[in-house]
């Protein structure tokens, strides 16, 4: 029964984590049509922000995120 909600334990956990690389893989996904969208519009600041800002605190987080695997 301990060996069993050990694996309980970590498949969970790993689950988890998969659950959060996902969900910032899509708000990569969301920031970068932001970016598209900024630059269509002309707003070369915003999109500016986005790229040089937000995505790369997204990618790191993700990486991160995914070493924990």
């Amino acid at each position: 029964q301990s060996k069993f909600d050990e694996m309980k334990a970590k498949w969970l956990n790993e689950k988890e984590n998969i659950g959060k690389a996902q969900k910032l893989r899509e708000e990569i996904d969301r920031v970068n049509i932001e970016i598209e969208n900024a630059q269509r519009v002309n707003n070369l600041n915003k999109a500016a922000e986005l790229k040089y800002g937000k995505l790369p605190e997204l990618q790191k987080e993700l990486e991160k995120e995914e070493n924990k695997s």
